[in-house]
C-alpha cells in the first residue's frame, strides 16, 4: 500500500556546532521510528548515496525492515535519488521522508493515508508547508485544521504512485539539493491537484544536524558547491521556471 523511501548519506549525522547540545536523529532512529509507528502494509526503500560508506551499506544490507535499496556510487542528489526510490517502488501511494524523523503517532501513516484514498483530487499530503512566491516562502497553513497549501514541506510527504509518475517526476536540475520539493508541489497543483497540510500529526523533523541547517561544501558526482551559492542557483531557475511567464 505505502512506499517509503529514504536517501541517505551517512548512517551518523555529524554534529552541527550551534546544536551540539541537541541529540542527532539518524537513519536508525528514523527507521526504528517508523516500525513502532506504521499500522498499514508497507515497504522501506532507502538510497544510499556514497558506496564508499562502508558503515552506512553494511547497516542497509543486513537491515531486517529495509525492503529494497540502491547503492549509488556517489551522491546523486536529492531529486535524483526520491526518482530511484520511486522507480523501485510498488506501492500505490509513494512516501518521501528524510533520515532525521520521528513519529510520535502510531495511526499517522494510516490517517494520511486514508484521506488521500478519500479525495483523488489530492495530490500531495504532509504535515508541513505554506504560501510560496517567487523565492520566498509565506505564511505556513494547516497549523490547526486541515488547508490547502503552495508547498509542502520537504522533510515528509505522501504522493499517490500514479500522480507522481504524471508529473515526470522530480527535476534533477536541482541536484544536489534545494527547491526540488517545492518545484514537485507546484507541479502537482499546475495538473489540477490539490496539496494538503495536516495538523497535529506527531511527525518531528529533527534537522539540527542535517545538511540544511549550516553552510558546508556538497560534494556530488565531480563536483562540489557551497550550500549558499547553490540556494541562490536552485532558487533562481526555480523563479524562471515558474514566474517568468506570469
Amino acid at each position: 500500500m505505502l512506499s517509503i523511501i529514504i536517501p541517505a548519506n551517512n548512517l551518523i549525522k555529524s554534529i552541527n556546532p550551534r546544536f551540539f547540545y541537541k541529540k542527532r536523529f539518524c537513519l536508525d532512529d528514523t527507521i526504528q521510528s517508523i516500525v513502532q509507528s506504521i499500522s498499514i502494509p508497507y515497504e522501506l526503500i532507502i538510497v544510499v548515496n556514497d558506496c564508499n560508506n562502508n558503515e552506512l551499506v553494511d547497516y542497509v544490507k543486513t537491515s531486517p525492515y529495509v525492503t529494497k535499496y540502491s547503492i549509488n556510487s556517489s551522491n546523486a542528489g536529492v531529486a535524483r535519488s526520491w526518482n530511484i526510490g520511486a522507480h523501485l517502488a510498488e506501492g500505490k501511494h509513494l512516501c518521501f521522508c528524510n533520515d532525521d524523523v520521528e513519529f510520535t503517532n502510531n495511526i499517522v501513516f494510516e490517517q494520511l493515508v486514508q484521506l488521500l484514498n478519500a479525495d483523488d483530487k489530492i495530490g500531495e499530503i504532509g504535515p508541513a508547508g505554506g504560501k510560496w512566491h517567487l523565492d520566498k516562502s509565506g505564511d505556513r497553513t494547516g497549523l490547526t485544521k486541515i488547508e490547502e497549501a503552495d508547498e509542502i514541506s520537504g522533510f515528509f510527504f505522501i504522493i499517490p504512485a500514479v500522480i507522481y509518475h504524471e508529473t515526470g517526476g522530480f527535476d534533477n536540475y536541482y541536484t544536489p539539493a534545494g527547491c526540488e520539493e517545492i518545484d514537485m508541489s507546484f507541479k502537482i497543483r499546475s495538473l489540477g491537484y490539490k496539496c494538503i497540510v495536516v495538523p497535529n500529526t506527531g511527525i518531528i523533523h529533527h534537522g539540527n544536524h542535517g545538511i540544511s541547517s549550516k553552510r558546508s561544501i556538497v560534494k556530488y558526482f565531480n563536483q562540489e558547491v557551497d550550500t549558499h551559492e547553490l540556494d541562490k542557483r536552485n532558487k533562481a531557475y526555480f523563479i524562471n521556471k515558474w514566474y517568468k511567464k506570469s
